[in-house]
């Protein structure tokens, strides 16, 4: 189970993928906003020579989260005349995503596109990228940090309030004792979504279990031991249809 806040998210997740690209090529990388609460009108910039965008995710390309983001990106370049080079740790690993950041700009593109699920391994490799003069987005995760490493904008949601507002959803179907589960452990996203849905079922007299499982590798949420998911599931006994 993702940790989600939307019902159906995915038209969510494909604006999310392709507002980065999209911000960096139609204003040349020099006027994003730092919000994307709603569409930005755009002309499509089909003149002229192709803006190149590296865009690194902590993300493994077999997420299908990660592939969909990684959809909407190439969509996003081939709309707009921009040469995208993509790329993802092949299993979520901040060290070896700094690394692909690194090597990304050591390519001297024209702009960047990152995420930062791990502040302690990620900020000095985007502060530097961004110090260099390189125009660089944060989307997804690192609402918290992108003003600290220099980039020029943030595209994504603050975590704590979605999850708050799950949490109130879910309180108000009734709900009182839930579960929520963390697939990429030093996700700081997951983590402060499933805190601010912790505080929103407490703040209605309810309580949540958190739990952490290698999303890298299925099995490990069965590995987490039957009689604890047996319990955790007995809780959340009176979850809405579907939500086990």
């Amino acid at each position: 189970m993702r940790a989600s806040v939307f019902p159906s998210d995915a038209p969510v997740r494909r604006w999310l993928a392709l507002a980065p690209v999209l911000c960096l090529a139609a204003f040349g990388a020099v006027a994003c906003g730092q919000s994307t609460s709603g569409p930005t009108p755009v002309n499509s910039p089909k003149k002229g020579p192709p803006i190149s965008v590296a865009m690194v995710t902590h993300g493994q390309a077999g997420d299908p989260f990660w592939a969909l983001v990684q959809s909407g990106a190439k969509q996003a370049a081939a709309d707009f005349n921009v040469t995208l080079k993509y790329s993802s740790p092949k299993t979520t690993n901040p060290q070896e995503q700094a690394r692909l950041i690194t090597q990304a700009a050591a390519g001297h593109p024209q702009a960047m596109a990152v995420t930062i699920p791990d502040s302690l391994a990620l900020d000095p490799v985007v502060r530097q990228v961004a110090s260099s003069g390189v125009p660089t987005i944060v989307f997804n995760v690192g609402v918290d940090d992108y003003k600290q490493v220099g980039a020029i904008g943030f595209v994504g949601q603050p975590e704590t309030i979605a999850g708050a507002a799950a949490g109130k959803q879910m309180a108000g179907a009734g709900v009182r004792h839930a579960l929520c589960v963390i697939q990429e452990t030093h996700n700081a996203a997951l983590i402060d979504r499933c805190q601010g849905f912790t505080r929103a079922m407490a703040a209605s007299g309810g309580s949540v279990t958190t739990i952490s499982v290698n999303g890298n590798d299925p099995g490990s949420a069965r590995r987490w031991g039957r009689p604890r998911w047996w319990m955790a599931l007995m809780w959340c006994r009176r979850c809405p249809p579907g939500f086990r």
